[in-house]
């Protein structure tokens, strides 16, 4: 069952979404402590925090992992002590022993690393370095089964964490199964076509594309020190608020982090399939892979949060890895055409770090894989190593850059 949760139309209410969205107050409630200092802070941090312009184009890209969101997030809420990990297990109890692919029809398969050609003492390096205070979760899928696991204290694998900015990667999964099921024309569609009343002519050749790899053009700082970010979470519209900025740049031309476009992503899924994205996503996607409750944000017209909102455990994150890996396959069902997972995680636009909104690995020249990610902010991520047959999962707070993948891929790379 999705459980959406909609902004209301207090203003507490809405400050209390914003803190969620953009600063990570907690990964599966709020405590009242955070909450507050957040309202008594939130001034603060508007007026005196300073982000880099996201908008680049790809000749001024040097390295995508340094991007920041907000670089008070650390101060905002306690971080939790670290709990205990395991090689071969985590805190729950319906584990299924043995190797193979019972994620398919049940729990997954809880291996050890060394029947999955993972030497211990390359595990446990990798894991002394990425397992940080600012972790609460940690997971390493290889051939289908878990062979790591961790969980900070108070954490399990019943606890729900926010994704954050991975859950744009999900919208994408969406839009290219309504491109399937000819819902959606395909990506060179364009916004006048779901928005014939579209009052800025500039806009009309924005496509489903542009929207996918953030190319838009349109005026955006994903920051909290533009006030963009704040103006746009307290509007009674966010479709409209996104639709009448005003365009700074060509379609296509440049890269510029807007979960606005995510948002009008959103809005043409519930247009054409006559559904929340929520709902479609729970039915067509995440129900056939055995991910059943979930949680998503709505805006304050009811529409489904398409660049964030999406509350998963790390085991169901998991799962939506290993579906990518397995080029949207799952079992006997073809649950997102094959050809759009490859299309949408390589790179689309002039980037060579960006695809249908999926991150990609910029490869080193001895690189032996292809890797690429959903990253959220805080340090939410879902990595998928292809040629390694590995998913990976990290679930943080505190952590403003892509840090922790960096880690990932300098172990990978001794491998």
């Amino acid at each position: 069952m999705i459980r959406g949760k909609r902004l209301g139309t207090r203003w507490w209410k809405q400050i209390w979404a914003v803190g969620l969205c953009c600063f990570g107050l907690s990964g599966c409630g709020i405590e009242g402590q955070s909450v507050e200092r957040f309202l008594n802070d939130i001034g603060k941090v508007v007026s005196e925090q300073n982000v880099p312009d996201q908008m680049v184009s790809a000749d001024s890209v040097e390295n995508p992992l340094d991007r920041s969101e907000a670089a008070d997030l650390a101060e905002t809420d306690p971080i939790p002590e670290q709990g205990t990990s395991s090689e071969s297990s985590g805190t729950g109890t319906d584990i299924v022993d043995g190797l193979g692919k019972e994620y398919l029809t049940g729990e997954w398969a809880i291996g050890q690393p060394g029947d999955h050609g993972m030497e211990q003492e390359w595990l446990d390096a990798l894991c002394e370095e990425l397992i940080t205070g600012s972790v609460r979760a940690a997971l390493l899928v290889k051939d289908g089964t878990i062979v790591y696991e961790y969980y900070g204290t108070g954490d399990n694998t019943e606890t729900k964490y926010s994704l954050y900015s991975c859950t744009k990667s999900v919208t994408s999964a969406a839009v290219g199964l309504a491109i399937e099921q000819e819902l959606l024309p395909g990506v060179n569609s364009k916004l006048a076509d779901f928005f014939p009343d579209l009052a800025d002519p500039e806009k009309e050749d924005i496509t489903i594309a542009h929207l996918l790899n953030l190319t838009s053009g349109i005026e955006w700082k994903e920051s909290v020190s533009s006030g963009i970010l704040l103006e746009w979470m307290l509007a009674d519209n966010q479709v409209d608020y996104v639709l009448n900025k005003k365009m700074v740049g060509q379609p296509g031309e440049a890269f510029n982090y807007n979960s606005g476009n995510t948002q009008l992503l959103a809005a043409i899924l519930e247009k054409v399939t006559g559904q929340s994205e929520a709902d479609y996503v729970r039915e067509n996607i995440l129900t056939p892979i055995g991910i059943g409750d979930v949680s998503w944000w709505e805006d304050a017209q009811g529409i489904t949060f398409g660049g964030f909102g999406i509350w998963l455990t790390a085991r169901e994150a998991a799962r939506f890895g290993q579906l990518y890996l397995n080029e949207g396959r799952w079992g006997e069902q073809q649950i997102i055409p094959a050809d759009w997972v490859k299309l949408s995680t390589v790179p689309q636009g002039p980037t060579d770090f960006y695809g249908y909104n999926w991150w990609i690995d910029v490869p080193e020249p001895d690189q032996q894989f292809r890797m690429y990610y959903a990253s959220g902010f805080g340090g939410q991520h879902i990595i998928i190593v292809p040629e390694y047959q590995m998913v990976a999962v990290v679930m943080s707070m505190g952590v403003t850059d892509d840090s922790l993948v960096s880690t990932f891929k300098e172990h990978l790379m001794d491998w």
